[in-house]
Order: C-alpha cells, then structure tokens, then sequence
C-alpha cells in the first residue's frame, strides 16, 4: 500500500481524493492537511510516499513546502494540483521538484494515472498542457513571453502579488522578509517593462492568471 498525504484548504477536493484512493487498494490516504506549514511537517516526518498539494496552500506556500522538501533530499514524490493551465506556472513546478503537474478540472482517471506515474518514477503531465510547447526552447510559441524571463522565485513572487497579497503577506507565505520581497517585485516590474504593481496584476487577469471570482 502507497501512503498518501493531501494538502488541500479545501475539504472538498480532499475529500474527493480520498475517496478515490479507497476505491484503489493501491493507495491510501493516510494524512491530510490544510496548510503548507503543517504539510511541510508532516513531509519532513516521512508520513507519506506521495504527496498530493493543492498550489493554493496557505501559511507556507506550496511552491516553498516543495523546494524545501528536495533540498532536504525526501524521497517523497510530488504531484501538484493546480486551478489553471499556465505553462509558467508548469515549469516552475516542474523545475522545483515536482513529479507531475495536474489541473483540478482534470478527471478523476488523470489522476489515478499521475499516482501511478510518479509511484513508478515517472513525471507526468495534464493532458490540457501540450509537452511540445512546455518543453521546447524558449516555451514554443511562447518564446517571446516576458513572464519567461523570470526566475522561479520571481514568478512565485509575481503569482503573489497578482492574486493581490500585500508586500507583508507575501513575505508570510514565503517565509522571507518583506525586504527581499520589494526587492523581487522591482525585479519583477523592471523585467516586464511595467511601473506599478497594479499593472502587473492587470497583465495576470489578461493572461488568465489569476481567478476573478
């Protein structure tokens, strides 16, 4: 048996993955959690063989829990749940350490297939991303992208910032000072060509980025 820990502020969609494991005498969900500080924790502690995170964790984020857990070297595999189709964001993941990337407009098949993949070493992908552009130099068509130039951890900041956290809370979520915060998000503007952090957030709406709702 597989033991599975989901990291997800929505109990629904926790609830949902646990039932599906039950029905797959593969898995098991053996730990859950609402909060990257305590999935963090819990990841440390070595409850679990695979590591199901919703991007969207509060107190620490999800991003952060994942660099963390490969710089400590846990051998866990990571399948992240994500609310969008960004190919940014994909790579980011990806790069970071995660071991498949899965949208939760996925079915519940996706996902059974991505424990298998990730139990068996593998990476994998939602179908609603194409590999061919995820991959290729330069992202495709999307070569000319200028969310391309940023690092990791200045897209993590960007993705913040879009949602409409404050300098303060996304240090919070982070764990970095607000300091080094100001200090990414200049980045950010001065590689994007934009003034205001406003701007920004508009430019993440534009591209469906963030959720409106």
């Amino acid at each position: 048996m597989i033991r599975v820990l989901v990291a997800s502020a929505a109990a629904l969609l926790g609830d949902g993955i646990a039932a599906l494991c039950d029905r797959d005498s593969r898995y098991r969900v053996t730990a859950r959690c609402a909060d990257g500080k305590t999935a963090l924790r819990r990841l440390e502690a070595g409850e679990a063989d695979i590591a199901i995170l919703d991007l969207d964790l509060p107190e620490l984020h999800t991003l952060s829990v994942l660099r963390r857990i490969r710089r400590q070297g846990c051998p866990v595999r990571i399948v992240l749940l994500a609310s969008r189709p960004d190919r940014k964001l994909a790579l980011v993941a990806l790069r970071s350490g995660a071991d498949a990337f899965l949208l939760t407009s996925d079915d519940a098949t996706q996902l059974l297939a991505a424990l298998d993949c990730v139990r068996d070493g593998k990476v994998f992908l939602s179908p609603q991303l194409e590999p061919a552009e995820l991959f290729a130099p330069g992202g495709g068509e999307s070569r000319e992208d200028p969310l391309d130039l940023l690092t990791a951890r200045e897209y993590e900041v960007f993705a913040l910032l879009a949602e409409g956290l404050r300098i303060k809370e996304v240090a919070q979520r982070l764990d970095i000072s607000p300091r080094t915060v100001d200090t990414y998000r200049s980045n950010i503007l001065r590689k994007l060509g934009l003034e205001r952090t406003a701007a920004l957030v508009q430019l993440a709406v534009r591209r469906k980025l963030v959720r409106l709702d």
